[in-house]
């Protein structure tokens, strides 16, 4: 029996990529797929735009904008595919994207497939790519990870990436989850930790199946614009808080030394802004007092660059 896999697309606003999100996965050279794509609400022409795709397989739910985490569950609810495959709306597939994914898990029976990727710009130029030869990173090559192998890649940059959409998931496990509302970034990674923990067998294929767009749009990529301070950036502390409680069983030191980068990434980046706009609160001081109570172990991380270890934010 042929898998019927879903491709679930969240769409904000997105007229500029939508349709060469959509082409691409539309000529997939695996054919079984429905598509649902969720416009959260656009203001924009991206309805109209996907109306016009003229595929039966698309199926197009319109709700009010409620946020990405919103879009992906009302997604899942209609969900009729046995893999699913999530999507972001300024991304695209390489046309053997699926077909791969699939046969890969079938031949593992994994839980969980997880691929290659570029990073590419508005242009299409690729300005990065996973797998890559890096000495400092662990390198990852095709086949069976284990559970401290991924989540390790998880959290390391331009590594196995935190995010859904380099991944073939099964609906029967992502039917016991659901994406938290209230965090509005950093809602993948928490999402990802709650999988994997219900998933015994994770399945890595090597090639660059998935083409990942650096939008200078992003949601903390805004940071850096005006001095305005949105407490919804907050909600990516509370997102790697969540992520290490939920697997406070790996205390290896590679693991640990991973996890408090990327909490000093986060943290830093989000009490700089604060500062810089005269904000504070109960959670800013939480982050502020990992720094200070972390920071020997900070020193000695080898993960962690002398530029962030020196950051104004962390040793104020």
């Amino acid at each position: 029996m042929v898998v019927l896999a879903t491709v679930i697309i969240p769409v904000f606003n997105a007229e500029k990529f939508i349709y060469k999100c959509l082409d691409s996965v539309i000529k997939q050279t695996y054919s079984n797929i429905e598509i649902i794509v969720v416009d959260d609400g656009s203001t924009d022409n991206s309805a109209e735009i996907i109306r016009k795709i003229g595929d039966r397989r698309v199926n197009l739910l319109n709700k009010k904008n409620k946020g990405v985490s919103n879009a992906r569950n009302e997604g899942l609810k209609h969900v009729k595919g046995e893999v699913v495959v999530f999507v972001d709306a300024d991304d695209y597939l390489e046309p053997q994207y699926i077909e791969t994914m699939v046969k890969a898990m079938e031949i593992s029976n994994s839980d969980i497939a997880i691929c290659g990727y570029n990073t590419v710009n508005e242009e299409g130029k690729v300005i990065d790519t996973f797998p890559l030869n890096d000495k400092r990173i662990a390198p990852i090559r095709e086949g069976f990870l284990s559970h401290e192998e991924c989540i390790v890649g998880i959290l390391q940059h331009n590594s196995m990436a935190s995010s859904l959409w380099n991944k073939l998931f099964r609906t029967s496990i992502l039917k016991q989850i659901a994406f938290n509302e209230e965090l509005y970034i950093g809602e993948d990674l928490v999402f990802l930790a709650e999988y994997l923990k219900k998933s015994n067998v994770i399945y890595f294929v090597e090639n660059r199946l998935y083409n990942h767009l650096l939008n200078s749009s992003g949601a903390m990529k805004s940071m850096a614009g005006k001095c305005v301070f949105d407490k919804k950036w907050i909600s990516e502390w509370r997102a790697i808080c969540l992520f290490e409680d939920l697997y406070r069983s790996i205390t290896s030191k590679r693991y640990r030394n991973n996890l408090n980068c990327k909490k000093v990434i986060i943290s830093n980046k989000i009490l700089t802004k604060a500062r810089k706009c005269g904000y504070w609160d109960n959670e800013c001081s939480s982050m502020k007092r990992y720094l200070t109570k972390s920071r020997m172990q900070i020193l000695l991380n080898p993960n962690i660059s002398i530029k962030l270890k020196t950051k104004d934010a962390m040793i104020r």
